[in-house]
């Protein structure tokens, strides 16, 4: 599994006309696993005894999203201070990011309410 994500990481993001629509790609299929992560965290935590799947939701939704989110703004921090030349700018990239940030946050409440069913 590990060598098929770095063979396609090279192969489409070596070409820059793929990089766009291998990044947008990316982005969504990692929000939609928020799901995943919802449903995980809520089946573990009701196993533990927690009975409120709202508390369970907001801590798969701002958890691993905010640590990601944290993790973009330092680099564009980084990039902005080096005054390095992007693609895009430090204002599409953290839109980019939040719009992400809400898809996850959504699919982590879905993931959460159906895994405490």
């Amino acid at each position: 599994m590990g060598l098929t994500v770095l063979l396609g990481i090279v192969l489409c993001l070596g070409n820059t006309m793929w990089r766009p629509y291998v990044y947008q790609t990316i982005m969504v299929v990692l929000a939609l696993y928020g799901f995943l992560n919802g449903y995980i965290t809520t089946r573990t935590l009701k196993f533990f005894g927690t009975t409120d799947w709202n508390f369970s939701a907001a801590m798969s939704a701002i958890m691993l999203p905010l640590f990601i989110t944290a993790a973009v703004l330092i680099e564009v921090a980084v990039a902005w201070l080096a005054r390095t030349s992007q693609r895009y700018s430090a204002g599409e990239t953290v839109m980019r990011t939040i719009g992400w940030y809400l898809l996850n946050g959504v699919s982590c409440y879905i993931g959460a309410y159906r895994g405490y069913l």
